[in-house]
């Protein structure tokens, strides 16, 4: 995976789009944001604190991946509640976090249900809803509304914005620039 060298700053609240043709690196530079793959040159700093070498799970970072990453073998209630669960939060906890995502995303009724028996835009919508569930301090979405139809994209388009309130900065430095 090559990136150019790469210097962006997101404030806390704001929204960043990365645009460009496919092999640019949009979807390389997200992974290494997560920390799911390591930079060979280049620091990943939220809120001012060098994070490049802090694993995944401890940086408070949520990721909606392109391909949706649901677990086949648990229900959709439990692939919202992973994370949390990973997280070893309270059964209150999960369950309220759990049922208010999936209430976000329009998905309440289908709890029960596993990926495969949910169509593209279903599974989109509780990618999503894992993500939120837990509340990451930063949001990476890669293509994260493209499988939804018009209606659900403004829904969710809603949602996202009112989420991203009390969000930390972000900033990609490449060594180089100091």
């Amino acid at each position: 995976m090559a990136l150019e060298a790469t210097d962006l700053a997101v404030q806390a609240g704001e929204f960043l789009t990365l645009l460009g043709p496919s092999g640019s690196g949009k979807t390389t530079l997200l992974p290494m944001i997560s920390g799911l793959v390591a930079p060979s040159a280049r620091r990943i700093e939220i809120d001012g604190r060098d994070v490049t070498h802090i694993e995944p799970g401890k940086r408070g970072i949520g990721m909606v991946f392109q391909s949706y990453a649901l677990f086949p073998h648990m229900s959709v209630w439990d692939n919202v509640a992973y994370g949390l669960r990973m997280r070893r939060k309270s059964r209150d906890e999960v369950r309220a976090a759990v049922d208010g995502a999936l209430a976000m995303v329009r998905m309440s009724e289908y709890a029960k249900r596993f990926p495969k028996e949910l169509s593209g835009g279903q599974q989109q919508r509780i990618a999503l809803a894992r993500c939120f569930a837990y509340r990451p301090s930063v949001i990476l979405l890669d293509e994260p509304l493209g499988a939804l139809d018009k209606k659900l994209c403004e829904h969710m388009q809603s949602e996202i914005r009112r989420l991203q309130g009390a969000r930390r900065n972000l900033r990609v430095r490449d060594a180089r620039s100091g």
